[in-house]
């Protein structure tokens, strides 16, 4: 058994597969690509359960993405933040459109939630794609970022986090060197300097 398993994140079989084997991102990619509830154009009576079946395929992969990106954000993030801080509810998290959704998720290519402690507000998130996994995270008052330099973390000025410290590890979840060990040691480096700055 792995690291990853014995902290009980596992990838389901859909998005190992989707992750690893490039024809198959392909081609659930363009069976998602058809607007839901609809059917591709020109498409024959004799291919009709073959493509049902693949798009149910694709659809199943897409809502396993979404269990495994909080997942791993919940044996991250989530196994180590104590109770002084308060998470967000879900009518919250969606309101705020944080990626918490399967689409949203599937989209974005994360998973993405906040915390509050009195003023200071903590952003986290995870995320991966076929060549790299990452963890991310900000904290913040209504006026500043209070971090914007931690061990193993880079600050990022412009694209996807804009404003977060964002650790990347140059592999998948689904790569046989993956172990969660390479994101929590990260994790409690920056607790480690948020708990100096935010008060108990």
């Amino acid at each position: 058994m792995n690291d990853a398993m014995e902290r009980g994140f596992e990838l389901p079989a859909t998005v190992r597969a989707y992750l690893a084997d490039p024809a198959m991102r392909s081609a659930v990619d363009a069976l998602l690509e058809t607007r839901s509830g609809s059917l591709p154009s020109g498409l024959r009576l004799n291919e009709l359960a073959d493509y049902l079946a693949a798009r149910a395929a694709a659809e199943l992969t897409k809502y396993d993405w979404s269990i495994s990106m909080h997942a791993l954000w919940a044996v991250t993030w989530g196994a180590a933040l104590d109770a002084a801080w308060r998470p967000a509810t879900i009518d919250e998290a969606l309101d705020e459109e944080f990626a918490i959704t399967p689409d949203s998720c599937w989209n974005e290519g994360s998973f993405a939630f906040r915390h509050r402690r009195g003023a200071h507000t903590f952003f986290t998130a995870v995320a991966f794609d076929h060549d790299q996994t990452q963890i991310a995270f900000s904290v913040e008052t209504a006026n500043d970022v209070l971090v914007t330099e931690a061990e193993g973390f880079a600050w990022l000025e412009d694209g996807d986090w804009t404003g977060w410290l964002v650790a990347t590890i140059p592999y998948s979840p689904a790569h046989p060197g993956f172990t969660t060990a390479d994101l929590t040691y990260r994790v409690e480096s920056a607790l480690a300097i948020v708990q100096d700055i935010v008060p108990r």
